[in-house]
């Protein structure tokens, strides 16, 4: 059992991690923006199951069978890699999109992770009214994210 100051070190440092912008929270600002809080509200829920999922193998030993066999780890590397960057490609060459198209320590994480992806949900769902009007914004959202995801798979296939 974790002792409770070393668990309170890590809900620190996991709280510093959940706030702090990357990919997962760009996402979230970015389908909110785009589609709203229902979307956005959906997309954190998205990231939450993954995250989940992670966590779950992880406990049941999937991440040391990676970790120890390179072939299983450079398969689920490369096939992550060419999704992310078949989704950059889909955002480029899609059409304006429409809202409808748009263990405990390891939970503790992915849940402070939805917290802090709720809350720009509902810090970006305001400004997602203003700038909706807009199809020059929704265009280069779109371009950008497509860039961003075509860049992330790229770097994923490339680092070790």
């Amino acid at each position: 059992m974790i002792s409770s100051s070393h668990f309170f070190v890590f809900l620190t440092a996991a709280t510093l991690l959940a706030v702090s912008p990357g990919p997962g929270m760009l996402y979230v600002l970015a389908r909110s923006l785009r589609g709203g809080r229902r979307v956005g509200l959906a997309s954190s829920l998205g990231t939450a199951t993954g995250g989940l999922a992670h966590v779950v193998a992880a406990a049941l030993g999937l991440s040391a069978v990676l970790a120890r066999s390179a072939n299983a780890f450079l398969i689920v590397k490369y096939a992550g890699a060419l999704y992310l960057i078949w989704l950059g490609v889909r955002a480029l060459i899609a059409k304006s999109p429409t809202p409808s198209e748009t263990a405990a320590a390891g939970a503790t994480s992915v849940a402070l992770n939805t917290g802090a992806d709720v809350l720009v949900v509902m810090m970006a769902a305001p400004l997602q009214r203003r700038l909706g009007a807009s199809a020059l914004w929704r265009r280069r959202q779109q371009q950008a994210a497509g860039r961003a995801l075509i860049g992330l798979g790229g770097y994923v296939a490339v680092t070790s």
